[in-house]
C-alpha cells in the first residue's frame, strides 16, 4: 500500500536537485532487484534498501501533503491498511488452519507450522532403530528449516542434533567417519539419494495434519545404510545452496 512512497523516493534520487547525491541508492536497488529476479531470490532480500528509499520518498510525500487538504487522512488510511496487511501476511496472527491464502502471497509464513508434529514423526523413525544403531547413527536433513526444527524440539523427543548441507548450516557441523545408519529427511530424488547414501528405505512421510501446502508437507523420511564414502568425502556433495 505504501509502494508509492518508496517509488517516489526512487524517482527523487535520480532527479536533479537535493536527492541527486543519493543516486547510488537507486542504482543499488535497481541492480539488486534485477539480480534477485534473475537468480530466483526472495522478496525480502531487498528489505535493507527500503528504509533509505522510504526516507527519500517521505520528503516528496511531505510536499504532496501540503498541496491539497485531506491528503493527510488518505496517507493515514494507507498506513493503517498497510499495518493490517503486513501483520496478516508477515506475523503469526491467524490460526494455522487459516494460512492457505496467506501462503499464496508469503510462502515463508507456513515454514514453521507444525514443527513439533514433524519432529515427532522423525523421532518415531529414529526411536524404532535398535539402541546400538542409534549410538552410531545420525540425522541428516535436506534443508536448514528441517534441521532447525529438530534442534529446537528434537532433544525432548530423543533425537540427536541434526546435520544439514543446506546453505550456511553445512558449516556448523558434519558427521564423522562413516557414521551410520542415517535417518534422512528429504532427498526424494532416487538418483541423488542413492549416490550419497546407498540403500535407503522410506519409513515415514511428513504431514502437518492441516492440509497446508508447505515446503515440508509430503517430505519423505528414510533410513539409509552406511554411506559409500566417508563423510569427509561425501560432505562436499551434500552441500547445496538455494
Amino acid at each position: 500500500v505504501l509502494a508509492p512512497v518508496w517509488i517516489a523516493g526512487l524517482v527523487r534520487v535520480f532527479r536533479a536537485g537535493p536527492g541527486r547525491p543519493f543516486r547510488f541508492l537507486g542504482i543499488g536497488y535497481l541492480l539488486l532487484a534485477v539480480v534477485y529476479l534473475l537468480a530466483g531470490g526472495k522478496a525480502y532480500y531487498l528489505a535493507g534498501m527500503y528504509p533509505a528509499l522510504l526516507a527519500a520518498g517521505a520528503i516528496a510525500t511531505d510536499g504532496w501533503l501540503r498541496d491539497v487538504r485531506g491528503r493527510a487522512r488518505l496517507l493515514a488510511a494507507a498506513l493503517g491498511l498497510s499495518l493490517v496487511v503486513g501483520a496478516v501476511v508477515g506475523l503469526a496472527v491467524l490460526p494455522a488452519r487459516a494460512l492457505g491464502p496467506v501462503l499464496a502471497v508469503n510462502p515463508d509464513a507456513g515454514e514453521q507450522v507444525a514443527w513439533p508434529r514433524y519432529v515427532d514423526q522423525i523421532a518415531a523413525v529414529w526411536n524404532r532403530l535398535p539402541g546400538s544403531q542409534r549410538a552410531t547413527g545420525v540425522v541428516l536433513t535436506q534443508n536448514y528449516g528441517e534441521a532447525g526444527a529438530i534442534d529446537r524440539y528434537g532433544p525432548a523427543a530423543g533425537l540427536p542434533a541434526a546435520y544439514s548441507g543446506h546453505n550456511g548450516f553445512a558449516d556448523w557441523a558434519q558427521p564423522f567417519g562413516q557414521a551410520a545408519p542415517v535417518v534422512v529427511v528429504g532427498y526424494a530424488d532416487d538418483s541423488v539419494r542413492g549416490r550419497l547414501f546407498g540403500a535407503c528405505e522410506q519409513q515415514a512421510t511428513l504431514d502437518n495434519g492441516l492440509g497446508l501446502d508447505t515446503q515440508e508437507q509430503g517430505v519423505p523420511v528414510w533410513v539409509c545404510g552406511q554411506p559409500p564414502r566417508p563423510w569427509a568425502d561425501t560432505w562436499e556433495d551434500v552441500r547445496h545452496l538455494s
